[in-house]
C-alpha cells in the first residue's frame, strides 16, 4: 500500500498532545514555561516570606531562630520542586496546558479543515498530502521525523506541522502498521535528498 486516506476527529488532539509532550520540542516548550513560572512563583514566595521574617524580627524573635527559619524554608522549598520534577512530570503537565489553551483558539473552520478526509501518499520523490481544498507535496528532505505508535502516525514536516493517521481507518492493524514502517522506510532512504533540483531564480 502506498496510500490511505484517512479523516482526523477532535478527540484525536488529545493523543497528539500526549504523544507531543514526549517528544524533545515537547520537552523544551514545557521547560522553558516551567522555568519561567518557577522563577515567577519563587519571586512572590520571596517577598511574601521577607515580609513575614520582618514580622517575626519586629516581634521580638532573634536573629539565630530567624536565619534557622530561613534556611528551612529554602530547603523546604527544594525538596518540593525535587519531587515535582522527580515524580509529577511538570514539565508534560505545562506543555499539555499551552496546547490545550491553544485549541481553544481555534475557530468552526479550524476544526472543520482538521476533519476533513486526507490522503497521504508516498513516491520515492514526495510525500504528498491531498485534502478536498488542498494539496502539499514535500521531497523527502523536508520531513524531520516519523513515529508509529500503537494507534497512530505521526508526521512531523517543519516545526509547525505534524500530521496524524488513526489505526482506526485502516483495515487492520498489520495494514496500519505495515503502511507506517514503509513510510519509515522510505524516509530513512531518502531524509538526505535535497531541498530542490537546479536552481532557483
Amino acid at each position: 500500500m502506498e496510500e490511505i486516506t484517512f479523516r482526523n476527529k477532535r478527540e484525536d488532539l488529545e493523543a497528539y498532545y500526549e504523544y507531543f509532550v514526549n517528544t524533545a520540542d515537547g520537552k523544551q516548550l514545557g521547560k522553558k514555561v516551567f522555568i519561567a513560572r518557577l522563577w515567577f512563583n519563587s519571586a512572590i514566595l520571596a517577598l511574601l516570606f521577607s515580609l513575614f521574617w520582618g514580622g517575626l524580627g519586629y516581634l521580638g524573635f532573634s536573629i539565630r531562630s530567624t536565619v534557622f527559619l530561613a534556611f528551612g524554608f529554602i530547603f523546604f522549598l527544594a525538596i518540593v520542586i525535587t519531587l515535582a520534577l522527580l515524580v509529577f512530570r511538570p514539565y508534560q503537565f505545562v506543555a499539555k496546558q499551552i496546547l490545550k489553551k491553544n485549541e481553544k483558539s481555534l475557530t468552526e473552520k479550524d476544526l472543520q479543515v482538521l476533519q476533513l478526509p486526507r490522503t497521504i501518499k508516498i513516491t520515492d520523490d514526495w510525500l504528498e498530502l491531498r485534502t478536498l481544498v488542498a494539496v502539499h507535496q514535500w521531497r523527502w528532505g523536508l520531513v524531520d521525523a516519523i513515529s508509529l505508535t500503537s494507534h497512530f502516525i505521526f508526521l512531523h514536516v517543519g516545526t509547525c506541522h505534524v500530521y496524524y493517521i488513526p489505526q482506526r481507518d485502516f483495515s487492520s492493524i498489520e495494514e496500519f502498521r505495515e503502511f507506517g514502517n514503509r513510510l519509515i522506510e522510505v524516509y530513512k532512504k531518502k531524509k538526505d535528498q535535497p531541498f530542490a533540483v537546479g536552481s532557483v531564480v
